[in-house]
């Protein structure tokens, strides 16, 4: 049985793993863009999905569905973005367990955020 409540928490768990991934990844991004040593240019593809992977976090917030399909869509860009990176700086066939692994966390997100936008447009539905 769907309640107020259950909707309530549906979105607010939605929103707190946004704010989880949206801090860390978020400092990993402050910290890639404020070091001393510039960002190398195989690095640029990365951290640009990355930064639009952050910023569709943040829509998530407002836009559930919006912001789900930007985290979803740049996702699969930071993955393609990391595989490319990774195997420019030598890691071979560890570059695509890099491109699977670190995009997931956003995988996850923009998932959640579509799925609780499905559910609430279900429920609108006449």
């Amino acid at each position: 049985m769907e309640t107020p409540v259950k909707r309530y928490l549906e979105r607010w768990i939605v929103r707190g793993l946004g704010l989880v991934v949206l801090a860390g990844y978020g400092l990993f991004l402050a910290l890639l863009l404020t070091n001393e040593d510039p960002l190398p240019p195989q690095g640029w593809p990365a951290a640009a999905c990355l930064a639009v992977c952050l910023l569709g976090v943040g829509l998530t917030w407002r836009w559930e569905r919006l912001g789900g399909r930007l985290v979803v869509g740049a996702a699969v860009a930071l993955g393609a973005a990391m595989a490319y990176s990774g195997l420019i700086t030598g890691l071979g066939v560890w570059a695509a367990g890099l491109g699977l692994a670190f995009p997931a966390p956003f995988w996850i997100v923009g998932g959640l955020a579509l799925t609780q936008a499905a559910s609430r447009t279900a429920r609108e539905a006449p």
